[in-house]
């Protein structure tokens, strides 16, 4: 098999190189190529390969991702790490830092409501598809005196029967905010 280069040294100098035409199996690949097209055979192999990376993805998903479109703390099985939290403050500054911590949360919008009640709600757009998610906030007192507060969280999609986890971490995203400001 000869190589389609060929180097001289003369004289001592630099090499020179020279070109003896194209390499004598580019006849070879080229036969092989109008009996077995390549290009045309690649589209259809790249689809397959995504479909059932898809397909794998999809048997691999947590189940609660594809068949719940809504979570509560404390109360859904497909998400135990998701627990009410407690609080070491009186319900009213859990209140106010819970505005807070929605208000600094990307695409998180605080809905108005009640000043008296122990309720918030607020919207959420999703990434994927700009869906619109809501999500409760209920600041109950707990513990005696009125010293610690309980927090529930339950966010529910608008649309559809699986959320694909985006509910989930809405709540873990506001109760990481929520953590930062309050003691527990």
């Amino acid at each position: 098999m000869g190589s389609s280069l060929k180097t001289a040294k003369r004289g001592g100098g630099p090499r020179q190189v020279t070109w003896r035409g194209p390499p004598r199996f580019t006849k070879a690949v080229a036969v092989l190529r109008t009996r077995h097209p390549l290009p045309r055979r690649w589209p259809r192999v790249l689809l397959l390969a995504v479909v059932f990376a898809g397909l794998g993805a999809a048997l691999l998903m947590p189940r609660a991702w594809l068949t719940s479109n809504d979570v509560t703390t404390g109360l859904h099985p497909g998400y135990p790490d998701l627990q009410d939290r407690v609080y070491v403050a009186p319900p009213a500054h859990v209140m106010a830092a819970t505005k807070d911590a929605i208000r600094v949360l990307p695409r998180f919008t605080l809905e108005p409501g009640d000043a008296g009640t122990d309720t918030l709600c607020a919207e959420v757009k999703t990434a994927l598809g700009g869906f619109t998610d809501e999500v409760t906030v209920r600041v109950r007192p707990a513990g005696p005196g009125g010293k610690h507060s309980r927090v529930t969280v339950r966010s529910r999609s608008r649309v559809g029967r699986g959320d694909l986890g985006e509910n989930a971490r809405h709540i873990r995203a506001l109760q990481r905010a929520m953590d930062a400001r309050l003691p527990r």
